[in-house]
């Protein structure tokens, strides 16, 4: 049977439809419908088809996304604080902490919004809670609230620092009660993970701060020296030494000491500088009692430029060969540090000695070639440093230039 199909009747389907142009209706996907409304489906070109089935792909793969339910806010709280340090320094208590770069979930913590710092007077014996138990524990109080827009305020060397001044409490009413010190960071929405670790410190009687320190420098070191407190500056508690500080910028001075262990003798050495450079050092006392140390206040910064005026060793096995019609010489290589060169003195009577190098020397050799036969010469080499400082002059050698 020939002739026109007539009309294709549309899919009959079943749910929402989308409105198309001309009354093309389909639930799904317009383009079956379009497909389905063509009077000759099979006139439809190759690209013609090819594009409407691409679009049909595009509109399927869209329709097919389903919307999940809602997800819930993250929470963003700080992770506590682990690593609050303190430390007596004349009166105070000097609290340093680093601030967490993360969050509890793991995601960068950049919502922290006030830092609140506790104290807790507890009795002598006492021992800190365990990291579980802080927070059934600690009772102290809230001494300082730290907004974080005045952070540079408390921040000193990349570490957040906050000192004690007991405000309306004398310390030395204290007796061998212990001090506990925990910090708590809290976010945007006042939330926190609860107490940093516990800091304990004990209030111990400090000596006076050392008024001044002295300084030599030698040619390996730099010697500093110091008058130690009264012995009754410090009642009840035992001097045990001296922390040395050095800084190598005016107005910064390191938290941490040059020395490991707290120096018996109230001098210092000093051996890892340099000629030209100024360093800044202060010195303080350290007393213990028991467990706990304390320092004194530091002694006023003092400024120090070690000078190199120290000469090189004077040169040794110099000799002297007459040869080719020259005065060859010879002798021991120097191995200063800072060793610079030689300089080569003469003389024709063995009194008067004159340079005849131009410039230095850098290697322990010479050759005289403007020599007269039959006449003697007297010779001496010095080694010259980096500085400019000169040896004191070697043993002195002759030698005649004998005719050929």
């Amino acid at each position: 049977m020939t002739g026109d199909p007539g009309p294709a009747r549309a899919l009959n389907v079943r749910g929402p439809v989308s409105v198309l142009p001309h009354g093309l209706k389909h639930p799904v996907n317009p383009t079956i419908d379009l497909l389905c409304h063509t009077r000759h489906p099979s006139r439809v070109s190759g690209t013609a088809l090819r594009a409407l089935l691409l679009v049909a792909s595009a509109i399927w793969t869209a329709g097919c996304g389903k919307v999940g339910p809602p997800l819930p806010p993250e929470i963003l709280i700080p992770q506590p604080v682990v690593n609050l340090a303190s430390r007596q320094i004349g009166s105070d208590i000097r609290l340093t902490w680093t601030l967490p770069a993360l969050n509890l979930n793991g995601t960068k913590a950049t919502t922290l919004e006030r830092i609140d710092v506790y104290r807790q007077i507890v009795p002598p014996s006492s021992l800190p809670p365990g990291a579980g138990e802080i927070s059934k524990q600690f009772r102290g109080s809230k001494i300082m609230s730290i907004d974080m827009v005045n952070q540079d305020a408390f921040t000193e060397q990349g570490q957040m620092v906050f000192t004690d001044q007991f405000p309306g409490l004398n310390p030395e009413t204290l007796g061998s009660s212990q001090l506990w010190y925990a910090v708590k960071i809290s976010n945007k929405k006042k939330q926190d993970a609860g107490f940093s670790n516990i800091a304990v410190r004990q209030w111990l009687s400090v000596p006076p701060a050392i008024p001044h320190i002295d300084f030599r420098a030698e040619e390996t070191q730099i010697i500093l020296s110091w008058a130690p407190p009264p012995s009754t500056a410090s009642p009840g508690w035992s001097i045990v030494g001296y922390n040395v500080y050095r800084g190598e910028q005016s107005g910064v001075i390191p938290t941490a000491p040059v020395n490991d262990q707290p120096i018996v003798k109230p001098h210092y050495e000093d051996l890892i500088f340099q000629f030209g450079k100024t360093y800044y050092y202060t010195v303080c006392s350290v007393v213990r009692n028991n467990q706990f140390t304390a320092e004194s206040l530091n002694s006023p910064v003092s400024a120090f430029k070690p000078v190199d005026v120290f000469p090189p060793k004077t040169p040794t096995g110099l000799l002297v060969v007459f040869a080719d019609g020259k005065m060859n010489l010879l002798w021991d290589a120097s191995l200063e540090p800072d060793f610079a060169g030689y300089n080569v003195y003469r003389s024709e009577e063995g009194v008067t000695f004159t340079k005849i190098n131009d410039s230095l020397l850098k290697s322990p050799t010479f050759r005289d070639e403007r020599v007269q036969a039959e006449k003697r010469y007297y010779y001496r080499v010095s080694a010259v440093d980096l500085t400019g400082n000169e040896s004191p002059p070697s043993a002195v050698v002759n030698q005649i230039a004998k005719g050929e």
